[in-house]
């Protein structure tokens, strides 16, 4: 599997392939490098994407886990998909 580029991901990315809700807003400027893309949500849900991994996280209490682990699904899935697709 190609590793992803981190700077793809960015929230309009992640809005667009239903990745994340529509409503989420972002609570700073997104951080964006080489090597880096994070990106942190008003909900404190912190996705932060570098070639080898894509992390997803947030301040304990703020959000069911169940939401943050159906975020990662789709991610997955919606990854899978674009590579397929890419080919």
């Amino acid at each position: 599997m190609q590793q992803p580029n981190p700077n793809l991901v960015t929230a309009e990315f992640l809005k667009l392939s239903g990745i994340i809700p529509t409503d989420w807003q972002l609570a700073q400027e997104p951080v964006n490098t080489e090597r880096i893309s994070q990106l942190l949500f008003t909900n404190s849900v912190r996705i932060v994407a570098e070639p080898n991994r894509i992390m997803f996280g947030e301040n304990i209490g703020e959000l069911d886990i169940s939401t943050l682990r159906g975020q990662m699904s789709i991610y997955t899935e919606t990854y899978a998909k674009a590579e397929k697709f890419a080919m």
